[in-house]
């Protein structure tokens, strides 16, 4: 397999870029010509969550509101003077220049929207009272209020294919301004456009450490196309891995108020292909729901997980 890196897209995981074995073909949208390749190593899912409520979190709770609507505009101004660099592979993807100019332009200028609400609107520090304070009490010794603080958790982003660079801007300012870091995944087509974008991000050196990690993995997908009846083959949509019965609750209720249809999956030991997943569909992994639940000695019975 060609390990030629230099049109090798790569994701950024955990602080550093990963990959160098050429996966998935990835053509121009003009000519139809090769231009870039994905990665073919397995993205580690577990390290990336770990970095991102760990040293992702801490950085952006070590500033507040105020802070962090600085960064927003400085990474706004260093973008709008580097994008050039970013029109010339948006090209690529087919648009025209006036596409251009909405998905690059008008994703940087979303990140100086995102910066004036947080410096206009939101206090020097990481709480916000909302709404009035109430009087507890008929002496109104006491009184309360509602907050709205950081959630502390880690926002994960599954964009389209036809805004790559505002499609990642616009759900990863507001994330910012709240304190909450992201993984974004990009649209494989045009996810060329998005790593040079995140590229440009990493070398600015603006933002602190975990705040921002990409996804360019078609690999981490291969190992759920099929089961043991290898014959037949099919790259889910994506795929879930819940560890409870609440988040597998979530995942279907997810899927019925967006009409998505689900194939749920054990091991994938199955020789029937039962388990084959849909292009345009969920593939809903069970293998981490493994715990033993309760055991009947006298009555020989397990139950278990499935």
């Amino acid at each position: 397999m060609s390990t030629d890196t230099s049109t090798t897209l790569r994701s950024f995981s955990a602080g550093r870029w990963v990959g160098r074995e050429r996966a998935q073909t990835l053509s121009s949208a003009v000519t139809g010509a090769p231009i870039f390749f994905t990665h073919g190593e397995s993205i580690d899912f577990d390290e990336m969550l770990d970095f991102g409520r760990r040293t992702g979190v801490s950085g952006l709770l070590g500033l507040d509101f105020q802070q962090r609507a600085t960064m927003l505009r400085a990474l706004a101004k260093f973008l709008q003077e580097r994008k050039d660099a970013l029109y010339s592979l948006s090209y690529l993807t087919g648009a025209t220049r006036s596409d251009s100019w909405v998905d690059i332009e008008g994703g940087i200028g979303t990140l100086m929207a995102y910066a004036s609400i947080g410096s206009n609107d939101f206090p020097s520090g990481n709480v916000v009272h909302e709404g009035p304070a109430f009087p507890l009490g008929k002496k109104g010794g006491f009184a309360g209020t509602h907050i709205l603080v950081p959630r502390g958790g880690i926002a994960v982003h599954i964009n389209a294919f036809n805004f790559p660079v505002w499609g990642l801007l616009e759900k990863f300012a507001p994330a910012f301004l709240a304190g909450m870091p992201c993984i974004a995944k990009p649209a494989t087509a045009t996810s060329f456009l998005t790593e040079a974008l995140v590229r440009q991000i990493d070398d600015s050196g603006i933002l602190p450490a975990g705040s921002l990690q990409l996804v360019i993995d078609e690999a981490t997908l291969t190992a759920f196309d099929c089961d043991a009846l290898t014959a037949y083959r099919q790259r889910p949509l994506l795929c879930v891995l819940p560890v409870n019965a609440d988040q597998v609750a979530a995942v279907l209720a997810y899927a019925a108020r967006e009409n998505v249809r689900i194939v749920p999956r054990g091991a994938g030991t199955s020789l029937s292909g039962g388990a084959l997943p849909l292009a345009d569909g969920i593939l809903l992994g069970l293998s981490r729901m493994n715990r033993i639940l309760d055991i009947d000695f006298e009555n020989r019975c397990v139950v278990v997980e499935p």
